[in-house]
């Protein structure tokens, strides 16, 4: 969160509300939308280490509010953060644990996990081809829902594998 803020932040100034907007525009579709809370809270933090300063400006419709801008140390960090590698990708997940744990067990609820995270899958599925559709054609959106949808679309293969290994008589399961 907090790099992404540097980043748009790098863009103008702004107040957290619209950061928040920003967020849920970009990257909600996959990450989820953020609660405005977190926002301030992380703009606090990031102001507390010199990265953003606010200054007060009047609003028409209440009181007045924070906005912020990015300080040198901030444009510094946000640097820093996007010239290096990224970190390894996660291969974890709470399916994967659970649907793995479920087959070592040979628990009678393996395909019950197996249908529903089908079934998730395909769901999110649709809402990422339903924000491509609505959605301006940005490159950094269409990235993050390919992105996506490929992930997707790997978990649906993975149980696909799953199914045809579960389906298979006893014996060829152990001389695999």
């Amino acid at each position: 969160m907090k790099h992404f803020l540097l980043a748009l932040l790098s863009r103008r100034a702004t107040y957290g509300l619209e950061l928040k907007q920003q967020h849920d525009d970009l990257v909600g579709v996959v990450a989820g939308r953020v609660n405005v809370g977190q926002i301030y809270t992380t703009l606090g933090r990031m102001e507390d280490k010199g990265l953003v300063s606010h200054v007060l400006e009047a609003s028409d419709v209440g009181p007045e509010r924070k906005v912020y801008e990015l300080t040198e140390d901030g444009s510094k960090e946000l640097r820093l953060w996007l010239e290096a590698p990224p970190a390894a990708p996660e291969l974890k997940s709470d399916a994967l644990t659970k649907i793995v744990t479920a087959l070592e067990l040979d628990h009678p609820a393996v395909h019950t996990l197996i249908r529903d995270h089908r079934r998730q899958c395909f769901e999110a599925l649709r809402a990422l081809d339903m924000t491509a559709a609505e959605a301006d054609s940005s490159v950094a959106l269409d990235a993050l829902v390919q992105a996506a949808a490929l992930h997707l679309q790997a978990d649906l293969r993975w149980l696909d594998h799953i199914e045809e290994r579960t389906a298979r008589p006893e014996q060829e399961l152990h001389h695999d």
